[in-house]
C-alpha cells in the first residue's frame, strides 16, 4: 500500500484488495482516497507493533480519505492506530481495534513518565477529522511509570479516541480502556487515564455508541509517604469532554476506575473513584436526545490507617465549569461507586470514604446545567465506607452518597420524571478500641439534592427512597461506650437548600 501512496498523486485513488498487509502507512500529505475492494472484515493492515499503523501528517488541511480497513496492532507513544498532525483526515467505515500506546518510563529519584495518550487514534490540535461510520474497539492506552521519591506518571488518555477537534458520526466506540497511574515508593501514586473510549475538546457526537469502556485506577505507594491523597481512579469512563455537542447516541455500560488504597504506617488519604462513569464534561455542552444508563464510577481506595477515598461522583454525568444542557434524554439505572474503608484513623472528620454523589448527574458548584424533558430512572448512589478499629480519636463511617438521580448548586430542573432513584446507607463503625466509632449518615435527596439559585419546575418525584444510617458495632470492645448509629438520610424526593 505505502509504494502505492508514493506513486500517487493529489486526487487519485488507491484502490487495495483483500489481504493481511504488514506494514505501516504514511499519507504523506497526499490529498488521495485509499480504499479497500471489499471492506474491513477481508482488508486488513497490521502495524506489528512497530509504531503507529496510519499516519496523516505534513499536508495543512488539505483532505485525506482512508475507507475500508481493519486497523490493528499498531504501538507508539501517541496513536497507535491512527495518527494525525496538521491535517484533515476523512476516516470512514474502518475498524480500528487492538492498538495501544507505551507506557510511562519508571524513574528511581525523579517523577514518573506519563503513558501514551490515543490508543486507536490520536488526533493533534491543528488537524480536524471526520470519522463516520466506523468501529473503535479495544484499545489500551499505557500507564504511568512508577517513580521512587517523586510524583508518579499518569496513565494516558483517551482509550479509543483522544483529539482537540474532530466529528464523529454513527461510530461505536467499545471496549477500550486507559493506563492506570504509576505505583510509587516512598512517593505519590499516580492518577489513571481520563476518557475510556474518547477524550476530546469542541467535538460533535452524533448517532453514536458508546459502550463498555472504562479508565484505569489510580496507584498508590509501595513504602512510607505521608499527608498526600493517592492517586484517583480516572475520570470519564466512556467520554471526558470539554465544550461538546453529543446527539441521539447511547453512552451504556462504561465506568471509570477505582481509587487507590494505602497500606500500614502511610498516613494518607486513599484515592478516590474516578468521576463521570458515562460522561464527565466541562466548558459548555449539549446533550439531546440521549440515552446514558447502566454507567459506574469507581470505588474509594481502602486503608489500613488513614482515612478512606471518596466514591466517584456523577454515575451518568459529571459536569464542572462551565454550562451543560440535557434537553430529551433518558438516564437509567446509573450508580455512584461506595466509599473506600478506613482504619485506625487519626485524621480529621469521618474515617470511612463517602459514598459517591449523583448516581445520575453531579453537577459541580462551578456548573450550571439546564435539565427538560429528562427521565431519571432507577439511579443509585454509593454507600458510606466503614470505618474500624478506631484507637485514636472519635470516629464515624462515611456518608452514603447524595442525591439519587441529580446533585446541583445552581441551575435550572423542568419538566422531568424521577423515578425508583435512592441514595447510599451510611458506613458502618466497629471495633472500636478505646474511642467510639459511630454510624455514617445516609445519603440525602432520594431524587434530588439542590442547594442555592436551582429552579425546579414541572417535574414528577415518585418512589424514591434515601439511604438508612449505618450501624454502631463492639463498641465496648476493651474500653469506652458505644458509638451512634448513623441517621438516616434526608428528603427522599428533594432536599434543598436555597432552591
Amino acid at each position: 500500500i505505502q509504494d502505492a501512496i508514493l506513486f500517487a498523486n493529489d486526487g487519485d485513488t488507491v484502490l487495495v484488495r483483500r489481504g493481511v498487509y504488514n506494514e505501516r502507512i504514511d499519507f504523506m500529505g497526499k490529498a488521495i482516497v485509499v480504499s479497500s475492494e471489499e471492506g474491513p472484515a477481508v482488508t486488513i493492515i497490521d502495524g506489528n507493533q512497530s509504531g503507529s499503523v496510519v499516519t496523516f501528517s505534513g499536508g495543512g488541511l488539505t483532505t485525506s480519505i482512508i475507507q475500508g480497513f481493519t486497523v490493528t496492532n499498531g504501538y507508539a507513544a501517541q496513536g497507535g492506530g491512527i495518527y494525525c498532525t496538521n491535517v484533515s483526515p476523512v476516516i470512514t467505515n474502518c475498524v480500528i481495534a487492538g492498538n495501544s500506546t507505551l507506557v510511562g518510563t519508571n524513574n528511581d529519584t525523579g517523577p514518573g513518565g506519563n503513558g501514551g495518550d490515543g490508543a486507536g487514534i490520536y488526533v493533534s490540535s491543528n488537524s480536524y477529522p471526520v470519522i463516520a461510520d466506523c468501529v473503535i474497539s479495544n484499545n489500551a492506552t499505557g500507564g504511568g511509570g512508577g517513580s521512587g521519591w517523586s510524583a508518579s506518571g499518569n496513565g494516558g488518555n483517551g482509550g479509543g479516541i483522544f483529539c482537540y477537534s474532530a466529528a464523529f458520526l454513527r461510530i461505536t466506540v467499545i471496549g477500550n480502556t486507559t493506563g492506570s497511574g504509576g505505583s510509587g515508593n516512598y512517593s505519590i501514586g499516580g492518577n489513571a487515564g481520563n476518557g475510556g473510549g474518547i477524550c476530546c475538546r469542541s467535538a460533535t457526537i452524533e448517532e453514536s455508541s458508546i459502550i463498555a469502556n472504562r479508565t484505569g485506577d489510580g496507584a498508590g505507594t509501595g513504602g512510607y509517604a505521608s499527608g498526600y491523597e493517592y492517586g484517583r481512579g480516572g475520570d470519564g469512563g466512556g467520554i471526558f469532554c470539554d465544550s461538546a455537542a453529543i446527539r441521539d447516541s447511547i453512552i451504556k455500560s462504561n465506568a471509570t476506575g477505582n481509587g487507590a488504597g494505602g497500606g500500614h504506617g502511610e498516613s494518607s488519604v486513599a484515592g478516590k473513584g474516578g468521576r463521570g462513569g458515562g460522561l464527565y464534561c466541562y466548558g459548555s455542552n449539549a446533550v439531546e436526545r440521549c440515552t446514558i444508563s447502566g454507567n459506574s464510577t469507581g470505588n474509594g481506595g481502602s486503608s489500613a490507617e488513614w482515612r478512606g477515598g471518596d466514591g466517584g461522583d456523577g454515575g451518568g454525568i459529571y459536569a464542572t465549569n462551565g454550562s451543560l444542557g440535557f434537553f430529551h434524554c433518558d438516564i437509567v439505572g446509573n450508580s455512584t461507586g461506595p466509599g473506600g474503608g478506613g482504619c485506625d484513623s487519626s485524621s480529621s472528620g469521618n474515617g470511612g470514604g463517602n459514598g459517591g454523589n449523583g448516581a445520575g448527574l453531579c453537577a459541580s458548584e462551578g456548573c450550571i446545567p439546564t435539565l427538560s424533558s429528562c427521565w431519571f430512572l432507577t439511579n443509585v448512589t454509593g454507600n458510606g465506607g466503614v470505618e474500624e478499629y478506631n484507637m485514636w480519636t472519635h470516629r464515624s463511617g462515611g456518608s452514603g452518597g447524595s442525591g439519587g438521580a441529580v446533585v446541583c448548586f445552581n441551575g435550572s430542573i423542568s419538566n422531568s420524571i424521577f423515578l425508583g432513584n435512592q441514595t447510599g446507607y451510611g458506613g458502618d463503625g466497629f471495633d472500636s478500641m478505646g474511642q467510639m466509632a459511630d454510624g455514617g449518615p445516609g445519603g440525602d435527596g432520594g431524587a434530588v439534592y439542590a442547594v442555592g439559585n436551582t429552579t425546579i419546575q414541572n417535574c414528577l418525584f415518585i418512589g424514591n427512597i434515601t439511604g438508612s444510617g449505618g450501624y454502631s458495632f463492639f463498641g465496648v470492645l476493651y474500653y469506652g461506650p458505644g458509638g451512634n448509629g448513623g441517621r438516616g438520610g434526608n428528603g427522599a424526593g428533594l432536599w434543598s437548600l436555597g432552591a
